[in-house]
Order: structure tokens, then sequence, then C-alpha cells
């Protein structure tokens, strides 16, 4: 039983620690926090006209975040994983 619900938050477990982990390889700071909200400016800036550099990754940000905030999903592990990943995938464009 415990060991179930543990399996089905583990996407939820991992996915900000790798976000973190290459937001601190990006950014080349030491300082986790630091690094994450760097990033975020990183990936704001990637998404934001006049020049979206990186159109259907953004797309599915902006969606996938709108579809958290429209439906309180920031509980539901799938959904919040999904976002995560996503900033990662947009975020791993700068390596």
């Amino acid at each position: 039983m415990i060991v179930e619900k543990i399996i089905e938050k583990a996407p939820i477990i991992f996915q900000p620690n790798g976000f973190t982990n290459l937001a601190m390889n990006v950014t080349n700071c030491t300082d986790p926090i630091s690094a994450s909200i760097m990033a975020s400016k990183l990936i704001i800036g990637a998404c934001v006209p006049p020049q979206v550099k990186y159109p259907a990754k953004c797309a599915i940000l902006a969606l996938q975040l709108g579809m958290c905030i429209c439906t309180g999903g920031w509980t539901s592990v799938l959904s919040t994983s999904i976002s995560i990943t996503t900033a990662r995938q947009i975020l791993e464009e700068f390596i």
C-alpha cells in the first residue's frame, strides 16, 4: 500500500531534482534556488514574443501550465510532471 503511493508519486519526486541539476549546469550556479530562478528566466525569455525560439515546446508548456491552473491540477502528479518535463526540454536547448 505505501509502496504503491510512493511509486505513484515518483515522477513528481524526481522531475524537480532533474530540473534543478540541469539548471545548475546551464547557469553555472552552485545555489539550487538561484539556479532554478535563473533557469526559469531563461525559459521565459525563450518563450515570449517577439521572437519565440522554441515555438512548439513553448506552446506545450503554456498549454500545460494553463491546464494546471484552470483545473487546479497542481495536485495532479501527471500534470505537474509534464509541465516540469517540458520546462527541462526547453532548458536543455541552452546546453
